[in-house]
């Protein structure tokens, strides 16, 4: 009896004091913060607008393509750039964002613009890309003369994937 109570306390002992422990490392990697700065606003052109409606199309390369009563005007040498973005931050893959559409004004006349596109290869190399972002521009049969800016929604916005 005294050999099997000696075995028990043996074994009860030996299991309660079983441990085992290892140690885990914890870590962050701190990327530089994503940032973006306008270069030149998007600049359709100057247009004449017959009393067809029409559109004019800026691609993210900058070139300019017009349809139905929309026609680009020949005069003076004055340039007229697609919007233009320097993204910075970390390189690596990163994801933009632009808006659906926005609206143009000129008092309480409004153009609608719409189908953005960009250049973004969605990846900063060096840590920097310039994006060029283009859109299509509607226009009213006989569309009133002015100059018709946006408020603040060109919104463009780039994010780490």
């Amino acid at each position: 009896m005294k050999t099997i109570l000696f075995l028990l306390t043996i074994c009860i002992s030996a299991t309660g004091f079983s441990q085992a422990s290892v140690t885990a490392i914890a870590s962050v990697t701190i990327l530089k913060t994503l940032s973006v700065t306008k270069e030149p606003d998007m600049n359709f052109a100057e247009v004449t607008v017959d009393e067809t409606s029409g559109t004019v199309m800026r691609s993210s390369n900058s070139s300019r393509t017009t349809s139905g009563g929309a026609s680009l005007s020949s005069q003076g040498t004055r340039t007229f750039p697609a919007a233009s973005f320097k993204i910075t931050g970390a390189e690596g893959a990163y994801s933009i964002s632009v808006p659906e559409e926005i609206f143009l004004s000129n008092g309480s006349r409004t153009l609608r613009m719409n189908n953005f596109t960009h250049n973004s290869k969605g990846i900063l190399e060096d840590g920097a890309e310039t994006v060029l972002i283009g859109a299509t521009l509607y226009f009213n049969g006989m569309q009133e003369p002015g100059t018709y800016k946006n408020s603040s929604d060109l919104r463009v916005m780039v994010q780490y994937r």
